[in-house]
């Protein structure tokens, strides 16, 4: 068992399958398993920050996708790493028959 495991949530918070992505790599590393989840974060593996670099390279990855083109999981693979999970949030909620509004504009997008 890996002694922590790298969530990458999507930046694309532009969309509110970004959004309920990166609340809920918060609610999973601070609620749920504190102290076994690195956050990390797409700005800073774009830049090449180390820190964020070895989180992908030392620990299990599962990204959580708010974009249809998966660009957390892509910018994963640009370090070689492989992704043990991609979350692809929309589908998700449409698998479960999860109806989703946008309180930012009112609209209900699944």
């Amino acid at each position: 068992m890996p002694e922590k495991v790298c969530i990458l949530p999507s930046s694309e918070l532009t969309t509110i399958f970004g959004k309920i992505g990166r609340q809920s790599s918060y609610i999973v590393s601070e609620n749920l398993c504190p102290g076994k989840i690195v956050l990390g974060c797409m700005p800073a593996l774009f830049t090449g920050v180390q820190e964020d670099i070895d989180f992908i390279t030392d620990y299990p990855v599962i990204t959580l996708e708010g974009h249809p083109m998966h660009h957390a999981a892509r910018l994963v693979r640009k370090y070689s790493q492989k992704v043990d999970l991609e979350i692809d949030i929309e589908k998700l909620l449409k698998r479960n028959k999860l109806d989703v509004t946008d309180s930012s504009d009112r609209k209900s997008v699944v």
